[in-house]
């Protein structure tokens, strides 16, 4: 496994990530659906961001305009966080599976 574009993305992450974009968000939960990983769930919520993909749930860092957890889930979003492009770093090292998907958004109640 290559590691120089992974660790490039990771460098790149942390120097654009910060409070200020997040703070700008709106939280929500978002469902998306994507053709290689099936359903994934974006919690941006403030006291839990998390994704969920085949089920499990991984704790995930927020940054300018990405959700990542500790082991290389990366959930991307555009502007208004109307569509969002997920990939796995273990699954696709070089990040050029990411899919767009538009997700539906909801509050994360029952």
């Amino acid at each position: 496994m290559r590691t120089g574009p992974c660790l490039a993305l990771a460098a790149a992450l942390v120097f654009v990530s910060g409070t200020a974009a997040f703070a700008d968000q709106r939280a929500a939960v978002y469902t998306c659906h994507f053709a290689r990983y099936g359903q994934v769930v974006i919690d941006t919520r403030l006291e839990s961001p998390a994704i969920t993909v085949g089920g499990k749930t991984y704790a995930a860092q927020a940054g300018a305009y990405f959700f990542q957890t500790e082991d290389g889930k990366v959930a991307f979003f555009k502007p208004g966080m109307k569509a969002w492009s997920y990939a796995d770093v273990r699954v696709d090292p070089d990040l050029k599976a990411a899919e767009a998907s538009r997700c539906r958004r909801g509050t994360g109640k029952r």
